[in-house]
């Protein structure tokens, strides 16, 4: 999850991307599908895709049923409020 962070958050020019955040999350997905889900949940909010970051949060909660599933969801549902609030 960390280099999936790190790429979204990077300058382009230091070799930041969201393509390379998600290369990162499909391979997390294949070894932890928890962890994948919550990392495609990331880049898709980092991204403002909140449909597409809400079925991967949605998809973690599912498959993981954990504390650690659960803590993003209401950190999300924050975020998305206030994008909504703004318009």
């Amino acid at each position: 999850m960390a280099l999936v962070q790190l790429y979204c958050e990077l300058p382009g020019i230091v070799g930041g991307s969201l393509r390379t955040s998600r290369k990162y999350a499909d391979e997390l997905l294949k070894i932890s599908p928890v962890d994948g889900h919550l990392a495609q949940g990331y880049i898709e909010e980092y991204d403002k895709e909140y449909r597409a970051a809400e079925k991967c949060y949605k998809k973690a909660i599912e498959i993981g049923g954990s504390l650690t599933t659960y803590k993003n969801w209401p950190h999300f549902m924050r975020k998305r409020l206030k994008s909504i609030s703004r318009l």
